[in-house]
């Protein structure tokens, strides 16, 4: 059996931390600047939201989303449940959060953390959302 390293464990739950506080540098800080990649899946919601970002383009989205769609995050933390595996961590999350228009919004999503080999720097996130839910609660924010 493997064990998530502290400082991959540590890293994950940060960038949700970061997420809560809006915190656009700090999560920008956690990515690797080596091939970082991160995806929206499934494919229902679109080619746009599921197309692979770089770092760059990844840290434009959130800020993006914390300037224009979202007011306040929050992920509850711990996780509802953690999977991992060697350099792989996955986090069942659930987001109470506000949009930019004060509507409450509840979602369940899934966070699938990869890091660099050994390392603690993030390599990958690929977030598995409910694509009807987002797709009704935030219509056109992927367009």
């Amino acid at each position: 059996m493997t064990v998530p390293s502290t400082a991959q464990l540590a890293a994950a739950t940060r960038f949700c931390e970061l997420l809560n506080d809006g915190d656009v540098p700090g999560i920008s800080a956690l990515l690797s600047d080596d091939g970082f990649v991160h995806e929206y899946a499934p494919v229902s919601l679109g080619a746009e939201a599921c197309a692979k970002k770089d770092k760059a383009r990844t840290v434009e989205l959130f800020d993006f989303t914390f300037k224009e769609t979202v007011q306040r995050m929050g992920i509850e933390l711990p996780p509802k449940q953690v999977v991992h595996g060697v350099d792989n961590i996955m986090f069942l999350v659930v987001d109470n959060g506000i949009k930019k228009n004060g509507d409450a919004y509840t979602v369940e999503y899934i966070l699938i953390f990869t890091f660099e080999p050994g390392g603690n720097k993030i390599k990958g996130v690929r977030e598995y959302q409910d694509s009807v839910y987002v797709n009704r609660q935030f219509e056109g924010w992927y367009q």
